[in-house]
């Protein structure tokens, strides 16, 4: 299994509780959906929350799953140009975001398990992100919680790639955890680890 977090401790703001292990074993259940029924992952949380780490382990389960992410196309850029992510995330993020979209449409088309890597932070960005997927999708909301000084002691860690103090602040105080429309348009709302 590719949870990890213990069931009903929480950094920050109050969460649902919930059974992590419980739900993400009802979803890769197979008397329940077939194998090969396209799913999605939406993860959400703060940049320095775990999201890419817990990525790591759920490919052992969707191996084939497509992943789209903003930072995957500017990592790219930077690489090519010999620059940071910060120096090249704002001439990249417009055409970032086009490709993210246009992966999420061929991956819908193809009906394949998609794994969404933003940060998700609000009800209506999940909302919004998530009417674009057909009934046919098993849908998941893995969510991460972090407490700020964790979270800024990691940012301050990660050279070439630290997000302004300020704005992590800023996003980790926006950050809204899982709410009970949340577990009404998601098939399932499980807690990642940090």
């Amino acid at each position: 299994m590719v949870w990890s977090g213990e069931v009903g401790h929480q950094a920050g703001p109050q969460a649902l509780s919930i059974r992590p292990d419980l739900e993400y074993t009802r979803l890769m259940d197979e008397t329940l959906y077939p194998r090969n029924a396209p799913r999605l992952f939406m993860l959400a949380g703060v940049p320095t929350s775990g999201k890419s780490t817990y990525i790591k382990g759920l490919l052992k389960d969707f191996p084939d799953a497509v992943i789209v992410s903003t930072d995957d196309y500017i990592e790219t850029a930077a690489r090519e140009t010999g620059k940071t992510y910060n120096e090249v995330f704002d001439d990249n993020i417009k055409a970032a975001r086009t490709d993210l979209n246009d992966k999420v449409n061929s991956a819908i088309r193809a009906k394949k398990t998609i794994i969404w890597d933003q940060t998700n932070l609000t009800y209506n960005v999940r909302r919004k992100r998530l009417s674009r997927f057909p009934k046919s999708y098993i849908k998941a909301l893995v969510y991460f919680n972090i407490d700020l000084d964790t979270a800024l002691e990691r940012n301050a860690n990660r050279p070439g790639k630290v997000i302004p103090p300020n704005h992590l602040r800023k996003m980790h105080g926006d950050y809204e955890l899982p709410n009970d429309a949340d577990h009404t348009n998601f098939n399932y709302v499980i807690r990642g680890g940090n």
